[in-house]
């Protein structure tokens, strides 16, 4: 019992602690933000034609300072089925992507965000850009809940948006108070091992392991699932490791599939999840046998977003007692 109120303790600690955070970052940032190749960018007037280009940070913007003051996004955006903020997006004019600097300068936009992905590994298009006189932020791309909050902090110190940011991180917090009172209900031992399941993109018939480090890992934790997953993550994994070694008693699915064009279909897991039943190496897992296999939706799950925090209510709400 004391390992279990140890869990709800240091969840509750964590939000205090990113409170006190955010507070002091929008002091010691209002002269300039370390951004996250470790620059020191200087904004000097709030930007009005926002280019962002990581679907992260255009959900964040969208919702933190409006569709106005954004001139152009990235078209992974544009798809509900990827993006919860995709109507909004439906509102900013211009599509840009990494690998077309020329377009990014044709808009003179007054802040260009870009992610430590979309900036290239070489930094070729940060560069590029700022040699034209442009202002570009580049995030960290968050990992996380508490990274997550970060970059709503500095988004809404690089666009003057401090107070829309601060209730989107109260908003996000109120959310994870709400779960941490359903797991305080759970009886010790009650928590569930879990792990979630999709393919590998490069290896047929293995799975993709998703461990600490990643932000599925960190959903799983905070809606009081134990990840059983200790393999190198996005390293392929078999079928039989996961019946031998890690025996899961819940497998969450991807909530949509995609063809052969790339197009996403979301029908709630209905057919991930039949697949999963269906497949007799796995008959033998805890999870099919208990018929412990769900779904929540794609576009909360792969969220570096603060949506990331839908996927924590959905997921516990699966199984615990919250309300």
């Amino acid at each position: 019992m004391q390992k279990h109120h140890g869990f709800i303790y240091r969840l509750c600690l964590l939000a205090l602690v990113v409170v006190a955070f955010c507070a002091w970052t929008t002091v010691a940032l209002a002269t300039g933000l370390v951004d996250g190749l470790g620059r020191q960018v200087v904004i000097e007037q709030a930007p009005e034609r926002i280019i962002t280009l990581p679907v992260w940070a255009a959900e964040m913007l969208l919702e933190m300072v409006g569709s106005e003051r954004i001139i152009a996004v990235s078209a992974w955006g544009d798809d509900p089925a990827v993006s919860p903020t995709s109507e909004l997006a439906a509102a900013v004019p211009e599509r840009v992507s990494s690998d077309n600097a020329e377009g990014i300068l044709a808009l003179a936009p007054d802040l260009v965000v870009l992610d430590t992905f979309s900036a290239g590994f070489d930094g070729g298009l940060v560069r590029t850009l700022e040699e034209a006189g442009l202002t570009v932020l580049v995030m960290a791309s968050p990992t996380d809940i508490n990274t997550v909050m970060y970059a709503l902090t500095m988004l809404g110190e690089a666009t003057a948006a401090q107070e829309q940011a601060a209730q989107m991180v109260a908003d996000m917090q109120g959310v994870l108070a709400t779960v941490a009172i359903g797991l305080s209900k759970v009886p010790q031992g009650g928590f569930k091992t879990m792990m979630f399941y999709e393919g590998s993109f490069e290896h047929a018939d293995m799975l993709c392991a998703y461990g600490p480090g990643t932000t599925l890992d960190a959903i799983a934790r905070a809606a009081g699932l134990i990840n059983v997953c200790d393999a190198p993550n996005f390293s392929p994994v078999s079928k039989e490791k996961i019946v031998a070694e890690w025996k899961p008693e819940v497998l969450i699915v991807r909530s949509s599939t995609m063809d052969e064009n790339w197009v996403m279909n979301d029908d709630g897991g209905i057919a991930n999840i039949a697949a999963v039943l269906a497949d007799p190496v796995l008959a033998g897992l805890p999870a099919v046998q208990n018929q412990m296999v769900f779904a929540i939706s794609d576009r909360y799950r792969d969220s570096q977003s603060h949506y990331i925090v839908r996927a924590v209510y959905e997921l516990a709400k699966l199984l615990y007692p919250i309300e």
